[in-house]
């Protein structure tokens, strides 16, 4: 469980700690005991550790909950390869030390947010921001309370009791009024706080404070607050007529004598529930038959304790309704049974989107929990810890649409559909894109794709060094799409800084075939018009198939390595290269007579060795005589090597 030093919850009634089972001489519901201030000590302890760290802004938030996240997806993986399912009901258990985690990982979100509301309040922030986070801390320590902290069979009315006392405090200053109020200084369970549900009534109006009083009274009881109640009612019986007195004697005693319920049940503690269940019966009787018409507000009272479903649900809130009945009813209930409650408590329908989700929580039903407070990174962070502690439907179909096609978008569930809006958020407001896709590598169907919309959104205005270093990221998670995006991205930067070898590679690494028979073609024309042919990468391997698939790049290739051939004299081999590039049907316009010029030095050569035999030097003079109008005066020149090449063709062969 979590609390916080803001100005809203620093005066928190220190009776809302659970009791001591060993309180038999006091009430045994309000006692002070050393243990009740070790785990104030524990509690200022992890408030202290958490306000040390806390983010000082929104972005430092995100990046610190981003961490729990990370955590809890590892978690996450490592629980699904144990399991043949993806959605509920899980296939495995969890052990004691994953609970533990979990656990952890709850306090550490709870801790995280009430650290950075302390941030809030103290740097005087939006108002709006400040109530947004109070709000998150206070449906996250509900969660944590609920399902993480406790374990199985254990009683909730002690973590709910705190959970709503330390979260919605009740002022009981209006109704006795402040001047009349005497209590111990040393009494701490008086304390009194501001409360939004109580409004202020004017002096003159005594008939309306007395009926605050009461109402008061009434939602002390539901809390489980009974020596605030009792004080009370104290105060209140010199005001009452002597018959009213004679009743709330009877009361007083009876809640006095009202047994405490901690958190791990014992036989002794039934035992005595069970007998004081039987008092309450009797004292309810006997007031029954003593009571008069203006005993009214003491029936009320009797109602409540007796566990009257329309009493309590008129009594108080929605909240206090719940543990009032879970109190009155069931005080044994555990976390898990919480939900057979909500048949007993008719949900406000004007309650605020907090309580109503706060309500939702406490019967488990996500879907309108999730609904009603409508939070993307609450749903997001909350969510994700569910589906891990399997509580949650993960919301995949099965494991094989996580082979699902990369370049569409499969049907997944709530939670995931979220985290994808919240990556996005986050990569748009505060340019963390790695972490987007932590975040988004948690829905196993659709990973591939959201990640590569989010980086193709994000990489517009990118250097080639920052965008190398998101190619990194992918390829290391393997995101191919994502990947070759990246590739994609990164070479069309190359290319327009002219540099087209580093650009048909990242081009090829991408697959886009025809983007690379583009490049390859710009490279050679060039050559034909200025006489510079860029270098060509050495590469080997897959990179290398996907260039050769593109007919410029396969030719740019041969061509030059002709070049090189010629440079280095080998003219044999040059003359069956230039032979075979010649007849293929892929040679680019103006390479034909671009390639019988590059044979001059050949066809030079072959007055004292034959390179060129009859048949071939026919040919050549045959492609001559129909490209010659491209280049008269070389084509002259041309007409002569070969017609020596010819006659020494011809001799070689007499």
């Amino acid at each position: 469980m979590s609390n916080t030093s803001s100005e809203d919850f620093e005066k928190v009634d220190p009776s809302s700690h659970s009791p001591t089972e060993d309180s038999n001489d006091k009430d045994q519901w309000q006692s002070e005991t050393e243990d009740k201030h070790n785990e104030t000590d524990l509690l200022t302890e992890r408030m202290s550790k958490a306000a040390a760290n806390a983010p000082k802004n929104k972005q430092e938030f995100y990046l610190a909950s981003h961490a729990i996240f990370v955590q809890v997806e590892r978690l996450r993986k490592q629980l699904r390869s144990r399991s043949s399912n993806i959605s509920l009901p899980s296939t495995f258990q969890l052990s004691k030390n994953e609970k533990s985690a979990l656990a952890n990982y709850a306090k550490d979100y709870t801790s995280l947010v009430y650290a950075y509301l302390d941030h809030v309040i103290n740097a005087d922030n939006d108002s709006e921001d400040k109530a947004h986070f109070q709000n998150l801390a206070r449906l996250l320590d509900l969660t944590e309370r609920v399902c993480f902290s406790q374990e199985d069979g254990d009683s909730m009315i002690s973590e709910l009791r705190d959970w709503l006392n330390f979260n919605w405090p009740l002022d009981v200053s209006t109704a006795c009024g402040t001047d009349t109020v005497q209590r111990d200084p040393d009494d701490d369970e008086l304390v009194i706080v501001e409360h939004s549900d109580i409004s202020n009534k004017s002096d003159d109006n005594m008939e309306g404070r007395k009926k605050d009083h009461w109402r008061l009274i009434q939602r002390l009881l539901l809390r489980g607050n009974i020596k605030q109640a009792i004080y009370l009612l104290e105060s209140q019986m010199p005001k009452c007529t002597s018959s009213m007195q004679g009743h709330l004697v009877r009361f007083i005693s009876l809640l006095k004598a009202m047994p405490c319920i901690s958190t791990k049940v014992t036989p002794r503690q039934e035992t005595a529930w069970s007998e004081w269940i039987s008092k309450r019966k009797m004292e309810h009787e006997e007031f029954l038959r003593l009571k008069t018409e203006d005993d009214d507000q003491v029936d009320t009272l009797y109602n409540i304790i007796h566990g009257d479903k329309h009493t309590i649900t008129q009594s108080g809130t929605l909240l206090e309704s719940f543990i009032g009945t879970m109190i009155y009813c069931d005080p044994f209930q555990n976390a898990k049974q919480l939900g057979d409650l909500a048949n007993l408590v008719n949900a406000h329908v004007d309650c605020d989107n907090v309580t109503a989700a706060s309500f939702y929580i406490l019967t488990h039903n996500w879907d309108q929990a999730f609904i009603s407070y409508d939070d993307y990174w609450l749903q997001t962070h909350l969510g994700h810890l569910l589906i891990t502690s399997g509580l949650l439907d993960h919301g995949d179909d099965s494991q094989d649409t996580i082979l699902a096609e990369m370049d569409q978008e499969s049907c997944t569930g709530p939670v995931q559909s979220i985290t994808h809006v919240f990556a996005q958020m986050i990569t748009t407001e505060y340019d963390m894109w790695s972490e987007a896709i932590d975040y988004i590598e948690s829905c196993d169907v659709n990973r591939e794709y959201w990640a590569a919309n989010i980086l193709d959104k994000r990489t517009v205005s990118s250097d080639i060094p920052h965008l190398k270093k998101m190619l990194k990221y992918c390829e290391d998670r393997g995101l191919s799409r994502s990947r070759r995006i990246m590739d994609l991205k990164i070479a069309k930067k190359y290319d327009g800084n002219g540099d087209q070898s580093n650009a048909i590679i990242h081009y090829a690494l991408a697959k886009d075939i025809v983007a690379v028979d583009q490049v390859a073609e710009r490279i050679l024309k060039r050559y034909l018009k200025e006489g510079i042919l860029d270098p060509v990468s050495r590469v080997g391997g897959d990179i290398k198939s996907t260039m050769m698939q593109s007919k410029h790049y396969a030719f740019l290739v041969q061509y030059t390595h002709l070049k090189d051939l010629l440079e280095d004299k080998k003219y044999n081999d040059a003359a069956l290269l230039s032979k075979q590039l010649l007849q293929s049907p892929d040679v680019p316009n103006g390479y034909e007579m671009r390639l019988l010029l590059d044979l001059l030095p050949v066809l030079e050569a072959s007055n004292d060795v034959v390179i060129f035999d009859q048949k071939d030097t026919l040919n050549l003079i045959r492609l001559l005589q129909h490209i010659s109008h491209q280049d008269p005066s070389s084509s002259a020149r041309l007409k002569q090597c070969l017609s020596m090449n010819l006659a020494n063709a011809l001799l070689a062969s007499s």
